[in-house]
Formats: structure tokens, sequence, C-alpha cells
């Protein structure tokens, strides 16, 4: 063989070497690593929130056998067409297989995730330290968003929901699903999506709980949360619950493993007694029965016997519900008494609820073929919310709730984060520059050309003035953008020294510079690390479907402060590295910082009086507009919650008690909210939030007629009276809307798309006072730079000051059980008192 064909030879060996070698090297560890997505959401169906996180469990095999460091990448767009990488690093034992851990992320906005468009448009990677990728995950689980476009109909589909987690070891149980089938129920704001999970399908960052409204505690043990990830989910749980999350606890058959969360409940455990009846339940429906139809009999057919827990109330604690009990006493006989069958404590700015009974057993729901009705009516009691549940009502209920249309109010809140000024001096520019070019590419440069005779050369310059024009418009356009960047942002601002505060911003920040730019949030609460992404806008909200040619990746780095770098800033703070193209970005953070009182003062209940006592301080240092100050009133075995409402609390003023503030020095008390008298710029009103607040004022101009527009939004943003930050913070609150017979006046259905982090109903059930304000103007509330320097720019916060009220004047009502008359209702004759001890139990 000649000696240049020989060349020729070596040299393909040698460059098929270059290719085949590396990748037979790589080929024996990216063979065995790999993994599967095992939980998005929660549930077998993956049920999530389309604008809050996602969690996310996955179960991955290590490549080759050696522990290492690697990352998993979790892959979405923006609302602007850029790549998100949500990314977490995690620690893989070599030769261990399925080894599991969580991550979370946004869904995407632009093209929403749902069942059909999974495969194509949800990529979670592994990939080593260095960021390249190993293998992809399989995904082997089904998704369902809790809304979506198509829910938007009309009648009870269209309706909100709410995301309730039943955690048992078996997997939960819900009592009472059917009537949440809508249209076998009517006067439900909300349905209730119950979905059953075990306690190792619950996150293990408080983040991971964004789509959950409520979480019922039933028959599981809470150890596993502490046993299992270093306890980092029990951290994650009690998080969740501080910042102003709803937890339910139903007794387990041996209550004593309930000690993990023992200082949550409001309530002391002594001892288990068993009842043959559910009489104690049937007695909370059958005081409803004014809106419901339910046959009595039928609960007394469930087959007992049924473990009742007694306890003793908490300082703290509002008992809503007591149950009587009889045992044998060691001293013989029986002992007799009553206990709490439902009692609430606030945590925070959430609460605590105890259920004497377990809620995970399944003969709690009677036969087969003889289901007790009203479990609706209980539900609604032990979650607190303003629903009025009828089950199978007369064909008049139903009428009388039935709603076509819904009014989103979470579109409220859109117009906080844009930049109007930008927008209007580009708007400016472009309208002022089509004029002038029109004016002279056409009947300008025409009549000169005709006066000097030479209209031939009109077509030449109408092109020449054409790419002129489009030059000058691109250097006034770079002249306008120039400068440092700014920001426009609503944020709502939790504050009271019942917890720490927590801060929700959405923002847009314009940066008039190419290229990646690096914003930092300093952290706050050690364990509580900020989150800032793209802006999770809600998919209906957004009209378009925008994408780019050439998106940019960039990182969303979910791993935690390293210890080591206490002391480096960018060490303990959230960073980000967003791609800009002189532009403006939509984004959104949440930060937990130190407790901030925002008002001072202490309010009591006033027994008789109806309202509250107690001087009241604004030290939130700013201005306070439409200012809703809420609190529960016990009445009877019911309870009101009142509204006040004040045009402005300036800074500094304190209210010399809410009983003169109801009555000043004129004497004359603050009117009712009526149709004749509603809030206003210039007068304080009151009412109760069910009655004149809902039916009489907030609900009035979301109702349709038949000239108005299906699916249409609210938006009182430039309105000086609004209604959407009062009602979306009492959201859960709200009664159902009801419609107006004999007019063209309908009811609609209310929403909260995208603005559910607005309510603190759990703080007013809980016994609380709380006070929303807005102040115009506002710094942006956390601490942001943009590559070191802080960032400029202010907007609208919606503070929520949560305070203790002091209920002592009620303890006589609230913490001993009523008469004999007000007891249990027998299941089979339910017009007879049950049989009560005749002397409450000492306190």
């Amino acid at each position: 063989m000649q000696f240049p064909s020989l060349l020729r030879v070596f040299a393909t060996v040698g460059l098929l070497g270059v290719f085949i070698a590396p990748a037979a090297a790589a080929q024996p560890a990216s063979a065995t690593a790999g993994g599967s997505v095992e939980q998005i959401g929660f549930g077998d169906g993956g049920v999530f929130q389309p604008t809050g996180w996602v969690p996310m469990k996955v179960r991955l095999t290590p490549p080759g056998g050696e522990t290492g460091v690697y990352l998993i990448r979790v892959h979405q767009a923006d609302l602007d067409g850029d790549h998100v990488v949500y990314q977490r690093s995690v620690t893989l034992t070599g030769g261990l297989p399925n080894q599991e851990f969580w991550t979370y992320f946004k869904p995407q906005p632009v093209n929403p995730l749902d069942r059909n468009n999974l495969a194509a448009n949800l990529r979670v990677v592994l990939a080593d330290a260095d960021g390249r990728e190993l293998a992809q995950l399989s995904v082997r689980r089904s998704i369902t968003p809790l809304y979506s476009g198509a829910d938007l109909a009309s009648g009870a589909a269209g309706a909100g929901k709410r995301l309730v987690l039943l955690v048992s070891d078996a997997g939960g149980f819900f009592p009472g699903s059917p009537e949440y089938i809508p249209g076998d129920t009517v006067g439900i704001v909300e349905q209730l999506v119950p979905v059953g999970i075990t306690p190792d399908s619950l996150p293990d960052r408080a983040i991971g709980y964004d789509s959950v409204d409520t979480v019922v505690w039933q028959d599981a043990d809470p150890a596993v949360l502490l046993s299992q990830g270093g306890g980092d989910r029990m951290l994650a749980l009690r998080q969740w619950l501080r910042s102003g999350g709803k937890l339910v606890v139903t007794t387990r058959s041996e209550w004593q493993t309930l000690e993990p969360l023992f200082d949550l409940l409001p309530v002391n455990m002594r001892t288990a007694v068993e009842r043959n009846d559910l009489a104690p339940l049937a007695s909370i429906v059958a005081g409803n029965l004014g809106t419901s139809r339910i046959d009595m009999p039928v609960w007394g057919t469930a087959p007992g016997p049924f473990r009742y827990v007694v306890s003793d109330p908490k300082p703290e604690a509002i008992v809503e519900s007591w149950f009587s009990y009889e045992q044998p006493s060691e001293l013989g006989g029986a002992e007799s008494g009553v206990a709490p069958l439902i009692a609430r404590r606030a945590e925070g700015f959430g609460s605590v609820t105890w259920v004497a009974l377990d809620f995970s057993n399944t003969s709690i729901y009677g036969r087969p073929s003889q289901r007790p009705a009203g479990w609706s009516i209980i539900w609604t009691q032990v979650l607190g919310l303003g629903d009025r549940p009828g089950v199978n009502p007369a064909d008049a209920t139903r009428t009388r709730f039935e709603a076509r249309e819904y009014r989103d109010l979470g579109y409220s809140l859109l117009p906080g984060s844009r930049l109007a000024g930008r927008s209007v001096a580009l708007v400016t520019v472009a309208m002022i520059f089509f004029i002038a070019y029109w004016l002279i590419a056409g009947p300008g440069l025409y009549f000169y050309l005709a006066s000097r005779k030479r209209t031939p050369l009109s077509w030449f310059l109408f092109g020449a003035a054409a790419v002129i024009a489009t030059f000058v418009t691109l250097g006034v356009v770079k002249l306008i953008l120039r400068g440092p960047p700014d920001l426009r942002h609503v944020s709502v601002v939790r504050q009271g020294m019942v917890a720490p505060q927590v801060v929700h911003s959405e923002m847009g920040l314009y940066i008039p510079e190419d290229g990646s730019q690096r914003l930092l949030i300093d952290g706050g609460v050690v364990g509580m690390r900020p989150t800032l992404t793209g802006f999770s806008i809600d998919p209906d909200q957004h009209r378009g479907t925008l994408g780019r040619s050439n998106p940019i990746n960039y990182v969303v780095n979910l791993d935690p402060p390293d210890p080591r770098n206490a002391g480096n800033v960018e060490g303990s703070a959230t960073v980000m590295d967003v791609p800009y193209r002189s532009t403006l970005k939509k984004l959104e953070a949440d930060w937990v910082g130190p407790v901030a009182r925002g008002v001072d003062g202490r309010p009591a209940l006033v027994l008789g009086s109806g309202m509250c006592e107690g001087r009241l301080t604004n030290v939130s240092g700013h201005d306070l507009v439409n200012v809703h100050i809420a609190f529960r009133y016990p009445r009877g075995l019911t309870y009101d919650v009142w509204v006040i409402y004040l045009p402005l609390w300036r800074n500094g003023q304190t209210i010399d008690g809410l009983s003169s503030l109801l009555r000043p020095a004129s004497g004359e008390p603050i009117p009712l909210l009526s149709p004749r008298v509603q809030p206003s710029p210039s007068q304080a009103v009151r009412g109760t939030l069910a009655n004149e607040w809902a039916d009489q004022y907030w609900y009035r101009p979301l109702r349709s007629s038949m000239l108005s527009a299906a699916n249409i939004v609210v938006d009182d943003w430039a309105e000086r009276v609004r209604r959407s930050p009062a009602m979306l913070s009492f959201f859960s609150l709200l009664p159902p809307m009801e419609n107006d017979i004999g007019t063209s006046s309908q009811s609609t259905m209310p929403l909260r798309r995208g603005a559910r982090e607005l309510d603190i109903s759990a703080a007013i059930v809980a016994g609380n006072l709380v006070i929303v304000g807005e102040a115009e103007g506002v710094p942006l509330p956390l601490p942001m730079r943009v590559d070191g320097d802080k960032v400029e720019g202010t907007g609208r916060t919606i503070y929520q000051f949560v305070l203790p009220m002091d209920r002592s004047a009620f303890d006589h009502l609230e913490r001993r059980p009523p008469g004999d008359e007000d007891q249990d209702v027998p299941a089979t004759q339910a017009t007879e008192p049950a049989d009560e001890p005749e002397e409450p139990p000492p306190e």
C-alpha cells in the first residue's frame, strides 16, 4: 500500500477514535443514569394551581457507582417566551437505585400545561454538576389543573375551586363528596376539590403548598414528617400555616400519636370515649335546616360505635361546637361531661381547627344504601367558609342561586405591574412620527415635487423618506429607553406581631440594557428563602401567544443558601440572571422578613355591643386609604363578621377605640352600609360582611343583565373606592350571590384567579382582627438589587395587619357549652333535645 493511502487510513481511524472514544466512555454512565417523575402536584390526578409553585417528586438512579452532586432541571417558558430552568442540586449515593427528591417549578403561562400536552411542554432532566444533561426523566403521572379556560362556562361548572388535602395513612377519605358535584348542591362560592394523599406525598418546602387551601390531617402519623428528610416536611407545613394556611386536625384511633402536633392544637386531649351515634354532627346539620332539606333520621343509621376524643380547650381557643359523653368512672358508676367537638386557634396568620372525630373512618358516612346528607354544611363550618349550602334543593332554591356568568377579581391586580409612563411615551412617539412621516412622505413631498414639476421622483423620495424615518425613530426610541432601571409593582404585605411579615410582589422591571442582568433579593428570616421568578400570569388573563425567535435560557436556583457563605451577600440571597433586550420583564417575588407591627393596639370584644374596643395606631409609615377593619362577633351559636370602612387613616393617627370611631363626638354613629349610604372617599360606614357588604355593595356591580357581556373581568384599579382588595382578602368568608327574582339582575360567580395569596380569612375565623388598607407610591417592600444597585421605583401596596383580640368577655359563652336546648340533636328525632348534662364542666 502506498504511503498516501496508509496516511489516509490512519487519519480516518484517528478521527473515528476522537468521536467514538468519548461516546464509548460516557456510555456506561448515561446508560445507567435516569429516573422518572413520580408526582406532580397532589394525588393520582396531579392537581395543581396554574399560577402557583408546583411540587414535583422524582425518583433517580445515579450514573455509575460513584456518589456525587447532580442537578434536577425542569424546563418551562416564561411570559416572554424565554426558557426558564428550575434547578435543584441533589447528592446521589452511588449504587443505590430509586432515590427520591423534591423539586418545584412554575407552569408556563403562555401555553398552559394540561394532560394532553404534558409530554411536549414539560421537560425534566438529570444533569451533572456542570449542567451537562445525562438523561431525560420519564413522566409517569397525569396532571389536572385546578382550572383552565375551558372551565369558564355558564352554570356551576365555571365556579372556582378549593384544593383540600386529606392526609391519611390509607390515602384519605372525604365523606359527602357527592354533594360537591356541580349542580347537586347550591349556595357554594367555590367547589371543594378533595384529594386524598399519604404523609409521604407532602412537600419539603412551604412553596409546595401554593395550590392548597386547607390541609385536613386525618388518620395519619405526623411523626413521619419528622423522621423523613430531617424534619423538612414538618417545618414546611408549619411555615405555610404561619404564613396564612389552614390546618384541620381530626382525631385518629391512637390519639396519643398526634404528639408532634400537640403544640398547634386548640385543645389538650385527655382520653377517648365511644358513642353509638353521630348526634353531634347531626345537630350541626339540623341547625341549618332553613337552607337545606335533610332527612335527619338517616343520620341514626350510621353503624357505630364512634370514637370521640375528650379534651379541654386551651386559653386562646374558640369552641364552636360541643358533644356530650359518658364513660365508666374509676370509682364506680359513670362519669359524664361535655367536650369540644370543633375548636379553633390562631397560628401566626393562619388557623388550626380541631375535630374530635376521625373523619377518615368510612363508617361515619353511613351505610351504602343510606348516606346521610348535609356533609357540605359540616364541611362549611369545619373549614370556616361563608357558604350557605343547600343539598338537593327545590327548584325555587336552585333558581335563587343559579349563575350564568363569572367575574374575575384577580384581574384587578394586573395594572399594578405596568410601566404606564414608558408605554405612554413610546405610543406618543410612535403617533408623532407616524403623523410626521405621513405628512412628509405623502402630501408634503408630492406638493413639493409638483411645485418643481418633478412628480416622477415621488416614489423614489417616498422610499427614501421611509428609510430615514425608520432610522430616526430607532434613534429616538433608543434615546427614550436610556436611563437607570425602572420598576412598578403591586405588593401584598402581611404584618403583625403574630408572625414574621410575608411579602408577595408582582412587578414590571425595565432595564435599558441588553444581555444578562443579575437580580438579587437579600435573605429574610432564616429558613424561609425568598423566591424570584417570571410572572405567572393566569393563562386566561393572557390573551396572546407570545414567543421569541431567539429564546434565551436562564436559571431559577432552588437550592438553599450555603451556610458556609453566610458572610457572602450573594451566597446567602436569592440570585437570578435574567436576559434583557432593553425591554420590560414581568417578575414576581416572595419574601419573609422580620416581624413588623404596622398597627399598634390590642382590641377587645365588648359583650352586648356587637363591636370591639381598643386604641389602634397606624405605624406603617404610610397614609392608608380604603381601610377595611374586619372581625368576628359571636351571635348565639353563630358568628357575624363585621366590617368597618375608613376612607383614610393617616400615618401616626390613633383611633381612640372602635366604639368612639363608631360613635364619634357628634354622637351620631357611623351609618350602616345600605344602597342609600355607600362607601365614599369622605364617609366611613359599617356593616356585616354577609349582608350589607356582600349583598348591598360588593355584589351589585358584579351582577349580570341581558345587556352585559359574558365572562368579563373586574378592573377597579383607577377607582377611588376599590372593592377588589377587601373582597380578595376576605374571599373565603364571602356568601354566595343570589338572584334578584323578578328582575333582570342575575347573580354571577366571583373568581380569584391569580390572586389567591390575598385571602386572609383564616386569621379572622381564628378570632383575630384584620385591617386591610392600601398605600400608593410605596417603594418595593422587599430588599431587591439590580447588578448590586438598589432598584428604584414605586407602586401600590395592599397591607394586611393582623392583631390578636382579647375575647375574655366571651369566655363564659365560647369556652363553656351552651344549655341543654342547644346541645346534640338525636339523629333519629331532630326536634328533641339531646341528653346532655345539666351543668357545664368547670374551666
